[in-house]
């Protein structure tokens, strides 16, 4: 990960101050991202798998998958909205012998299900007609929770938990490159429901 960071860091830094021909963020223009994330804080820190207490534990992550929108402001600051989505969930086989002797088989799931919606602010730093640096800080809501389900009544009930702090934020760094004037790709780094995203871009 950390050579990754490393660079994409020096990527960006070359290409800013490359082929210096005016910038293609401006006031005024208004651009959409479509991403998907690697590396979710949900998947580092919250493998749970562990407190089911069955086999053949299966862990599933989807996400995050992310929405952009922002519109120029001026000639370096954009504002707008971001939209993100994460799903994680582990199942295991479990089985117990039941006052008759049969054993019994059932699956255990814990899942939870994130999303944020949050006001962005971006700084853009470059000078290039094609390759738009910048740095973003987003605030905003954040719902969803954690649920527990099993197949078997006997063995436990179901619950749901939700979601403690319903503030989220982020802060990133990152970059778009766009091949035509209007349709490119994207790339952050930094402080977001994954470490990386990347995805398509377009302005208008």
């Amino acid at each position: 990960m950390k050579k990754h960071l490393y660079a994409f860091c020096m990527l960006l830094t070359a290409l800013t101050f490359s082929n210096l021909r005016g910038q293609i963020f401006d006031e005024g223009k208004s651009f959409v991202s479509f991403g998907y994330g690697i590396g979710g804080f949900s998947n580092i820190f919250l493998n749970i798998s562990g407190n089911l207490d069955g086999t053949d534990v299966i862990s599933k992550n989807f996400g995050p998958i992310y929405f952009k929108y922002e519109y120029g402001i001026s000639e370096k600051l954009g504002i707008g909205i971001v939209v993100a989505n994460s799903n994680n969930s582990f199942t295991s086989s479990n089985s117990y012998v039941d006052n008759t002797g049969i054993t019994r088989n059932y699956t255990e799931k814990i899942s939870r299900n994130n999303t944020s919606i949050m006001a962005r602010l971006n700084w853009h730093f470059g000078e290039n007609d094609r390759f738009d640096p910048y740095f973003g800080f987003g605030m905003g809501y954040r719902f969803g929770g954690w649920r527990y389900t099993v197949s078997d009544p006997a063995a436990g009930e179901n619950e749901s938990i939700p979601a403690l702090i319903p503030f989220g934020f982020e802060l990133t760094t990152g970059a778009r490159y766009f091949f035509t004037d209007n349709f490119g790709i994207y790339g952050e780094v930094g402080l977001a429901k994954s470490i990386v995203q990347f995805g398509l871009t377009a302005n208008f």
